[in-house]
């Protein structure tokens, strides 16, 4: 019985990690860029923010000058 009672307990949290994208933080990280955009747009139209090309071409050279010093991150 407990096994059971468990087991429905856990149930929405697999269902919703199934569910939850996962960090856009994380696939850049990894080198998953394409993943990446597509995961921060998708939040950004859920938020209604616009992501405008000026937003990616800074952060992209924040991320070519944190490329620049590997032991700061």
């Amino acid at each position: 019985m407990e096994i059971f009672v468990s087991t429905l307990l856990g149930l929405p949290f697999l269902l919703i990690a199934l569910i939850i994208p996962e960090s856009p933080r994380w696939l850049f990280i990894k080198n998953k860029d394409k993943q990446g955009i597509k995961v921060s747009k998708l939040l950004a139209r859920i938020n209604k923010v616009e992501l405008t090309d000026e937003i990616w071409q800074r952060a992209k050279e924040a991320d070519e000058q944190l490329k620049a010093f590997p032991n700061f991150q």
